[in-house]
């Protein structure tokens, strides 16, 4: 994983393999969809540490499908 990191501005991430395969990557959007809850709960997930963002720069923020699968699999008590 590369770090870029300008002071006094959020880090900047970039996994080369979610970055290559985009269709493995939600949007906060598209993830507060699949488990039906609002934008601002994922917000708060991620800030809390209990959900790992993707940044690819100040606003743009992915969220890769096998991070949201391990919470899920969390949610569900390891069963899946």
């Amino acid at each position: 994983m590369k770090h870029s990191h300008t002071p006094g501005k959020p880090p900047l991430l970039f996994h080369s393999a979610n970055a290559a395969n985009p269709e493995q990557l939600f949007s906060r959007k598209a993830l507060a969809a699949r488990w039906q809850c609002s934008v601002e709960t994922i917000k708060r997930r991620t800030a809390a540490g209990q959900l790992h963002a993707i940044r690819f720069g100040p606003r743009m923020v992915r969220y890769a499908l096998d991070e949201i699968r391990r919470v899920e699999r969390d949610a569900a008590g390891g069963k899946q």
